[in-house]
């Protein structure tokens, strides 16, 4: 891009005498910025530049200087060192004065001596404002689109910017008719959302949408841009039908829903939208209908409380230039939302340095959030019952939350503090007999080495003079602790972490450059250290923003089934291909299609050269243009500024977006322990497929029972009975349906009552939810359905004791840097009373150091007489590595309990267990696939003494492989490439087997056909999925050379091509060439393949498309016929398309190649109703040549192209056509896309023997398996010459009869006419081609035929 100063970072290489340098520019988005309003009084921008200088002496005593041309009055310079390093980052801030540009370099000199040891590159700088007024070249910026129709609307400017701006701080609309959103893209792309401001007073008039970009210098000046309107001014009445307001008046509910369904009917695209009075996050989306009327859903949802709040909605519509507020009510609550859950704390418990922050519980229980912290130390934790359970008595339950305190005192006198649900519990709380530790740690160097792309090693030395270090903390993005020392201890050691952020890069929303690195001791004593002293890591963004996309930008975008995708009634199998300037193959990259809750990951795929990522459409969503949001690395790209081949069109008959809903609920009461509910469950489209419910006792809160069930979704309204037994109990309790989910068979699903996730937000900020309740529209009061008692059927003894421990076997002590990391505990309850529950699995959990937990549930193992004991065996299969950090482990037990529902934990003992850091074996945690030149990283921990690995291959062999390059958390080899490898282990030290990774597969090595490969690298280079040809070379090893013929002759009438042309050949013959394509025919097979009903195609209408067409440089011209069988009428349209340039086409996962003057049909075809279900469809085309003089030699061939080594070209089908001696050939693709799906098919070619002397003809048949849907071909026509070709010695037709006898395919001969098929359903590839030589010795003629190719070629 013009004006960008630098291409991410510019590294420079410089060398005097021993004195090595390099300089690095590390922040190019920084100094690449337009100045900013701060600067308008002094005109002048200040830049602020950060380079890193790395040298193999110490230069601090040096003098560093900064000079630059022209000359900068105000210019000052930093230098920070880096720690325990010779290396430096400079900050150099200039001043330059507007207007002004110009360059700048650094020296290093020796003051002492006078030695100039470093001179830097000039590095470029620039103060210009930005451009006045700004110039939008997006020329369809006024073409509004409705894409999520959440009545928002969309569009976007781009600028003419070469530097980074904040477009959507300069951006302002002064409408208030209007509201209006702004997202950036870039240094250029303004995105622009708007939609109408809710005012019931106003009904217009509606003017256009006009928003000013200000200057970034001086506001005063701007450049406003008229963006016309997404309203039209047309008259439009709506048939609109309020189905339902639905709004729970029950008091005392933990949140409320407001819901409100429209039904509109001619609707086309106007504006038509629900409204409401408040601004907090709402939903508003399409749930059902087809193009012309539809079903939208209003969704409202309030979790705030303490707060009453008056609800005013309805509908607006836009008529005749006046917008019209229909069906406006209001809702005005008198109760308060209650909170569903209640906790207290209460007096902290020391389980033996273990403390339980108590909690009374009473209430409704879910799953939340709670940060503990010590010192400066904290940590937030999910809690989830049953941890912290300590006992559970009548339903009235003491809880908490475990803190595993160090013993030590911080400097601040900082104690334990618990808050969560927006409360603090413990504030402060400081356990006794602590000592004192005033010193806070300290680091002292750190150090990043580059692995791989987005692999690194970090190293940091750490001390600390009281308690030891125990974490280092690099924000969002690395955690180190005491089990990662490679030397030392934890009061002074060397650390050291493998960090791999190749899958996390796209979800980045700040720089770790922008926060400090904490680090902490074992008393919460901290400090923080600047980023500034942390070495640059490679591919990692210093700061986030735009600059980034102005580099990255998008180069290409394919779908494998494109065009508009029919998913009525069945949902589509689709792949994602894109590619970006400047890409890395190791990123992984994601996709949200946001409007249909659809997120899918990409990688590099080597056969495409492009990212693939796999995704499923769902069935019948609403017809339209489905949006969706690339993010690769920090970049975000919107597909509303992606070209055609990017845009994912799908249409339906009848879209359903509308989850199961309950329309009437009933008990089920069979007496003793036999309870259950009915639900009548409708869904009228998709169809009601399965779901669950959670039913909970009021004295049992934490343990609901979970009940799945599953419906038919061919029947739309159906009864499905949720049974549930409940053995026989001693206390009388009241069961009621605390959660339930419904899908239906599209995926999409409703959900009641799901308190973890509407807690788990904010109450004053909460998103959008988009689950809707299944109960809305029910709008009688249905709660008491949802609850049913169950009296008491067993006369059990009065019981409030809690079962205990009696007795447990474990380990006392445990080596966490072991590979073999299992733990396992058995122990056994009992109470004294009543027998233990066999309902109930308690939960093992292991408390480390601080608030660091685990856990497991336990099994019952041994049932003791008439189960007043019961053991249980609880087992860890592999604890992290280094958990508990050298300090001992405390392990609790909560969640077991007998048949009064007593719930009792194991706090009578010290239950410790002791870890041991021994490092005494190696530890892989990942193997990464083989490079091409068989690299392997391998990644773990102890692995810095390892020199050899041992490798296993399939057939059980082993080989031993030495180290090339190792770390004590990587170590990397090379493996042999002609053999699949199993797994892998180290041998100096002992550790586990590791298996090659998901995805790994041997590849044997790239061949492609020709002699040379792909014919030379003039020609072609070679790649994993063929050829890839240059220029004007075609064929699949790049042999044969383009012909370029005039525009075809256009038969309005039918959709034949029947051209007559001459041109001269690369030798400098001169060639008379007669191309006639034609469509025949629609012929359907019997299961025998014998033709059974043949379709002629009798008459044509046609039109000129050519305005019309995605594509550029081509000619389009359209035809449409129809056949009728069995009362169906089937639709078949002919799209011709001219390429007057080079083009390369995707269809069926591959890419081909248009050359100048190729020919593409587009045949559509739409369901045909076949006499039997075993019966294909055979569409018929010919081709034809003949000759302008007396020769008889002419010949026609076909065979299977059996020996190329590449997969996809086994796809492929090539004729010959000889006329003359000279060969041509054509390919035919045996694949297609068959409803929605790439499958395979066949082709068949015949010659046409009654055509007369020096003619040859061939009928080629495209077979379509039997099909619901729809059919598309795009036959793919290109002239192509075999230059090998050898003309027979006498033109005799003995000899012709030789020829086509002896004729071989080979891959130095392949021509031909390439016919492929690219679409949403059938891609097939016809070839018909067809050429004549004709010899012309009067050199005047051959004059005259050049003339009349050059005429033809500047027209």
């Amino acid at each position: 891009m013009k004006g960008l100063l630098f291409i991410l970072i510019f590294i420079i290489y410089s060398t005097n005498r021993a004195h090595n340098y390099e300089i690095s520019l590390l922040n190019p988005e920084d100094v690449n910025i337009y100045p900013d309003s701060t600067s308008f009084s002094s005109q002048q921008c200040k830049l602020t530049y950060h380079f890193e200088i790395t040298s193999n002496v110490d230069f601090s005593s040096y003098h560093l200087t900064a000079m630059s041309t022209p000359n900068i009055t105000s210019i000052s310079l930093n230098r920070f060192q880096y720690l325990e390093s010779n290396n430096q980052l400079v900050e150099l801030v200039i001043e330059p004065n507007f207007g002004t540009q110009g360059s700048l370099y650094l020296t290093i000199r020796d003051l002492v001596t006078g030695t100039l040891h470093f001179t830097s590159p000039n590095f470029m700088w620039s103060c210009l404002t930005m451009p006045n007024p700004l110039v939008n070249t997006n020329t369809q910026y006024k073409n509004w689109k409705n894409l999520v129709q959440d009545g928002y609307y969309q569009t976007y400017l781009k600028l003419n910017l070469e530097k980074y701006v904040n477009l959507v701080n300069l951006a302002v609309l002064d409408d208030s008719r209007y509201k209006c959103l702004f997202e950036q893209y870039g240094l250029t792309v303004l995105k622009v959302s708007c939609a109408v401001t809710y005012n019931k007073t106003f009904s217009g008039p509606f003017g256009n949408i006009i928003i000013r970009i200000l200057d970034s210098v001086n506001v005063d000046n701007a450049t406003p841009f008229n963006l016309g309107t997404f309203l039209k001014d047309e008259i439009f009445v709506p048939t609109i039908y309020t189905k339902n307001n639905y709004y729970p008046v029950f008091p005392q509910a933990a949140y409320r829903d407001i819901y409100l369904t429209f039904n509109i009917d001619d609707y086309q695209d106007r504006y038509f939208t629900p409204v409401i009075n408040v601004q907090n996050p709402y939903l508003v989306k399409v749930v059902a209908g087809n193009p012309n009327s539809k079903t939208l859903l209003f969704y409202y949802k309030t979790i705030q409380y303490a707060t009453n709040t008056i609800f005013e909605s309805g509908t607006t519509y836009y008529s005749n230039s006046t917008l019209t507020y229909a069906d406006l009510f209001q809702i005005e609550y008198s109760e308060l939302l209650a909170e569903p859950m209640t906790l207290t704390d209460t007096t902290p418990l020391n389980m033996y340095s273990l403390y339980l922050l108590q909690m009374t519980c009473s209430g409704q229980l879910y799953d939340y959030e709670v940060t503990l912290s010590y010192g400066g130390y904290k940590k937030t934790i999910w809690v989830s019952y049953p941890y912290g359970l300590k006992s559970q008595t009548n339903g009235n339950m003491v809880t908490g939350y475990y803190a595993n305190i160090p013993n030590f005192l911080n400097i601040g006198n900082i104690g334990l503090t618990a808050t969560g649900l927006g409360k603090v519990f413990y504030a402060n709380y400081h356990p006794p007999f602590l000592a004192s530790d005033l010193f806070s740690p300290n680091i002292l160097g750190i150090e990043i080495i580059n692995i791989g792309y987005q692999q690194i090693i970090i190293r940091v030395h750490a001390t600390d003079s009281g308690s030891g270090v125990y974490s280092i903390v690099f924000d969002g993005f690395a955690q180190i602790f005491p089990s990662d020392i490679v030397s030392g201890d934890i009061f002074d050691g060397i650390y050291e972490i493998f960090v791999d952020f190749r899958n996390k890069s796209s979800y980045y929303t700040y720089s770790l450059y922008e926060k400090p690195i904490l680090v902490y001791d074992i008393a919460g004593n901290f400090a923080s250290l600047s980023p500034l002293y942390m070495p640059p890591i490679q591919n990692y963004p210093m700061t986030i923003n735009l600059y980034e996309q102005s580099v990255i930008q998008l180069d290409r975008v394919y779908f494998s089934i494109s065009g508009v995708i029919d998913v009525t009634g069945s949902e589509c199998p689709n792949t994602l291909f894109i590619n970006f300037t400047n890409a890395h193959h190791d990123e992984i990259i994601r996709i949200e299609f946001y409007s249909i809750d659809v997120t899918t990951f990409g990688i590099w795929d080597n056969q495409y050269q492009m990212y693939k990522a796999d995704f499923i459409i769902p069935k019948n969503l609403f017809t339209g243009t489905i949006p969706y949001y690339v993010y690769y690395r920090t970049v975000k790209f919107d597909s509303l500024m992606f070209p055609s081949t990017g845009q994912l069109k799908i249409t339906s008959e009848n879209a359903d977006r509308m989850p199961p809903m309950i329309t009437n609920i009933g008990n089920i009461i069979e007496g003793g322990s036999q309870i259950g509910w009915t639900l009548t469950i409708r869904d009228d489209v998709n169809g009601f497929s399965h779901g669950l419910i959670k039913v909970t006792s009021d004295i049992d809160i934490g343990n609901p029972y979970i009940i799945e069930f599953s419906g038919n979704p061919d029947i739309k309204i159906q009864m499905v009975e949720v049974p549930l037994f409940v053995s026989p109990q001693c206390l009388t309790q009241k069961f009621t349906i605390t959660y339930i989910e419904l899908f239906d068979s599209a995926g999409v699903k409703s959900t009641y009552n799901d308190l973890s996730y509407i807690k788990s937000v904010s109450v004053t900020n909460p998103p959008k939810f988009t689950d809707i309740d299944p109960f809305m529209t029910l709008v009688e009061d249905y709660t008491p359905y949802l609850s049913i008692f169950i009296f008491s059927s067993q006369n059990c003894p009065a019981d409030v004791g809690l079962p205990y421990f009696i007795n447990h076997i474990s380990d006392i002590s445990l080596d966490v840097t072991n590979f073999n990391r299992t733990y396992k505990l058995t122990f056994t309850v009992k109470d004294d009373t009543n027998p233990i529950s066999r309902r109930y699995k308690p939960t093992l959990y292991l408390h480390a150091i601080y608030f660091e937990y685990v856990s497991t549930q336990c099994e019952p193992s041994i049932f003791g007489a008439g189960d007043m004991l019961i053991t249980y065996s609880c087992l860890f299969e592999s604890l992290p590595y280094g958990f508990g950090q050298g300090y001992p482990i405390q392990w609790t037990v909560s969640g077991f309990a007998d048949v009064m529902l007593n719930f009792g934990y194991q706090g009578t003992f010290n239950l410790k267990i002791d870890t041991i850091l021994s490092r005494n074996y190696s530890v892989i945690e990942t193997v990464s696939i083989p490079t091409p030149s068989g690299e392997v990283i391998i990644s773990g921990k102890n692995l810095g003494t390892i020199e050899n690995v041992e490798i296993t291959f399939s057939n059980g062999e082993t080989q031993i492989v030495p180290v090339i390059e190792g770390y004590n958390t990587v170590i990397i080899i090379e493996v042999p490439m002609d053999k699949n490898i199993s797994s892998i282990k180290t041998v100096e030290l002992p550790s586990n087997s590791a298996p090659m990774p998901d995805g790994y597969e041997l590849i044997p090595a790239t061949t492609c056909p020709g002699t040379p490969q792909c014919s030379g690298p003039d020609h072609g280079s070679c790649t994993i999925s063929g050829c890839i040809c240059i220029g004007n070379w075609g064929g699949n090893d790049c042999s044969l050379s383009g012909v370029n013929t005039p525009p075809i002759i256009i038969n309005t009438t039918n959709p034949d091509i029947d051209n007559n042309f001459n041109t001269t050949l690369p030798d400098g013959q001169t060639v008379s060439l007669r191309t006639l394509l034609s469509v025949i025919s629609l012929n359907e097979l019997n299961k025998n393949g014998d033709d059974f009903k043949i379709h002629k195609f009798s008459q044509w209408i046609f039109s000129n498309t050519t305005s019309q067409s995605d594509l550029k440089g081509i000619n389009e011209y359209t035809y449409e016929s129809n056949i009728t069988n069995n009362n169906l009428t089937t639709n078949v349209k002919v799209i011709i398309q001219y390429f007057q340039q080079k083009e390369t086409i995707f269809f069926a996962n591959q890419f081909l190649d248009m050359l100048p003057s190729s020919i593409k049909y587009k045949i559509e075809i739409s369901p045909y109703s076949f006499d039997s279900n075993l019966n294909t469809l055979k569409l018929v085309m010919s081709a034809s040549i003949e000759s302008f003089d007396n020769s008889e030699c002419s010949d026609g061939s076909s065979s299977t192209n059996s020996n190329l080594e590449e997969q996809d070209d086994q796809n492929l089908q090539y004729i010959k056509l000889i006329v003359n001696s000279h060969s041509l050939y054509g390919r035919l693709i045996k694949r297609g896309i068959i409803d929605n799906r790439i499958q395979t098919i066949s082709n068949s070619v015949s010659q046409d023997n009654n055509l007369p002397s020096g003619s040859v003809g061939s009928t080629i048949g495209i077979h379509i398996p039997n099909f619901k849907k729809s059919v598309l071909l795009d036959p793919d026509f290109s002239v192509l010459l075999d230059t090998s070709a050898t003309p027979s010695p006498n033109n005799n037709k003995n000899n012709c009869e030789t020829s086509s006898k002896s004729s071989k395919l080979t891959k130095s001969q392949l021509a031909g006419i390439i016919i492929g098929v690219v679409g949403f359903s059938l891609i097939v590839t016809i070839s018909a081609v067809y050429y004549f030589y004709k010899r012309y010795r009067d050199k005047k003629s051959l004059a005259q035929i050049n003339k009349k190719i050059a005429i033809a070629n500047m027209n």
